[in-house]
């Protein structure tokens, strides 16, 4: 009789129970005496199409002779009753055209079977399908698991590496691939950098090729701050933080208004390009450059034509410095400044301890419903769906509340960095402008001014708050007093 033995596994990682597989089916048919052909097959039974599997039945149905389909267990038949390969094969071996040979389960399947031995295929086939079910959930619970206790089940998204800790999984900061994905972050949350100029940046100085639809999912990837993206929910994970929540923030932000803003600076290395506007028609200044040499700026003229002057580069260059050196603030005044925000951080520090324990107490409150939704939810008390909607629910409030501690614990020492930042860009923005490339210069100008405009020849800047105060106050020469909110400063180019 010809006989077609089929030795199957469902994965790569299994391939190793293949030899036995194959030496109990040829021991088996050499025993029957049996023509046979062996045919090793490497597909799972539930996930995609059983090429394999389907070109051995495809082949069954064209044979005019009996043939003894032979596989070690049922379970490496199928185990899914349901499944079109099972019926075909029932329906031909029902036929009389195969034979299902089960050898290590005492199982031979063929026209003239009773109703009792079919019953036993169907149980088997049913009892593999449950242990595979019940495997998966076991799976699928553990992962859960793994997720509550903030371990990553997968593979560490860019800036991290796989690692074990402990002889356990773990993941690890990988350094260079870090900082590329701070920068990234830190750019483009001012806009100083787009999505291809974070592809040039890092294939240049981190030598990292990496497709622009890369970046924006890394970007757009909470695990950066401290949580795991999955299946829509989020999962408080314990490895080193590479950015925080409102740098985070702040980059979707920006991403809003991205595409809300047309012609951004795009990958071309012009400082000045998409932050100045015509004071005429509205349409931004571009820039081009003549004779490999030279650059100049021009209203695009978008909307109509007019007199549009071309400006060189090196003139807007010295108008931004002569506004940079506005801003410097005296020494003496930086120092006064300092210390009243550190009394008034001393008077603050009373209510701290009571205000930080609520909020823990709220966080452990969500946390607490959470265990006993995941217990109602094994229990069967509850059905997937509303499980699934609520624990988002409670992570995104411990999310929240999280962020509103970290907010608060910080609040005093941040309001001190915060003002300390702001004095220190303006007392060095003038020499971080001078001394920076194209994007430095992008950086600083974006962070100290707003709403530039280029009049004929003529460039009309306008500060940022506090700066415009600085300046203001520097070209009364007095700190103190009060100011009107209108603090325009501008700057008149003479006609040549």
């Amino acid at each position: 009789m010809k006989a077609i033995l089929i030795a199957r596994v469902s994965t790569d990682d299994q391939a190793e129970a293949l030899p036995a597989q194959v030496y109990k089916l040829q021991d088996y048919a050499l025993k029957n005496e049996f023509d046979f052909e062996l045919v090793e097959i490497k597909e799972s039974a539930y996930k995609g199409d059983r090429i394999e599997f389907n070109k051995v039945i495809s082949k069954l149905s064209n044979l005019n002779e009996t043939v003894a389909l032979v596989f070690d267990k049922v379970d490496r038949y199928s185990r899914d009753s349901s499944s079109p390969e099972v019926r075909t094969l029932n329906s031909l071996c029902k036929a009389g055209k195969i034979e299902l040979h089960f050898p290590s389960d005492s199982l031979i399947i063929t026209s003239k079977s009773s109703a009792s031995e079919w019953f036993m295929l169907s149980m088997n086939t049913s009892i593999s399908q449950y242990y595979s079910n019940a495997i998966s959930d076991n799976v699928k619970r553990r992962q859960e698991q793994m997720r509550r206790d903030g371990i990553l089940a997968g593979k560490a998204p860019k800036g991290y590496i796989n690692s074990t800790k402990d002889g356990k999984k773990w993941v690890d900061i990988n350094p260079i691939e870090a900082q590329a994905v701070k920068e990234a972050f830190e750019g483009y949350s001012t806009g100083t950098l787009t999505l291809r100029l974070i592809q040039k940046l890092w294939l240049e100085k981190f030598n990292i090729t990496c497709a622009v639809s890369h970046i924006e999912r890394v970007l757009k990837n909470p695990f950066y701050y401290g949580f795991m993206q999955i299946n829509g929910s989020l999962y408080k994970h314990h490895y080193e933080k590479i950015i925080t929540k409102e740098l985070f923030d702040a980059c979707e932000d920006n991403r809003r208004g991205f595409k809300s803003k047309p012609n951004s600076v795009g990958g071309l290395p012009f400082a000045y390009k998409g932050l100045i506007r015509c004071a005429e028609c509205g349409c931004l200044v571009t820039f081009e450059t003549k004779k490999q040499i030279y650059t100049y700026g021009h209203c695009n003229q978008f909307k109509f034509k007019h007199d549009a002057q071309y400006i060189r580069e090196k003139e807007f260059t010295s108008d931004f410095e002569k506004i940079l050196k506005k801003i410097i603030v005296p020494d003496e005044v930086i120092k006064t400044i300092l210390d009243l925000i550190n009394a008034d951080k001393r008077e603050a520090s009373n209510n701290k301890e009571a205000k930080t324990n609520a909020i823990t107490a709220e966080i452990v409150k969500y946390e607490n419903r959470i265990d006993r939704l995941y217990e109602d939810h094994i229990d069967n008390k509850i059905n997937n769906s509303l499980y699934e909607r609520k624990t988002k629910e409670y992570q995104t409030s411990i999310a929240n509340l999280q962020t509103q501690l970290a907010t608060f614990e910080l609040s005093d020492s941040t309001r001190l960095e915060t003002v300390s930042h702001l004095l220190e860009v303006a007392k060095n923005a003038h020499n971080i402008f001078t001394s920076s490339d194209y994007l430095g210069k992008r950086k600083i100008l974006k962070k100290v001014l707003s709403n530039s405009e280029l009049s004929g020849r003529r460039l009309l800047l306008k500060l940022k708050e506090p700066y415009a105060m600085m300046a203001l106050c520097n070209d009364n020469s007095s700190w103190q007093g009060h100011v009107e909110s209108n603090h325009d400063l501008r700057f008149w180019r003479p006609t040549y």
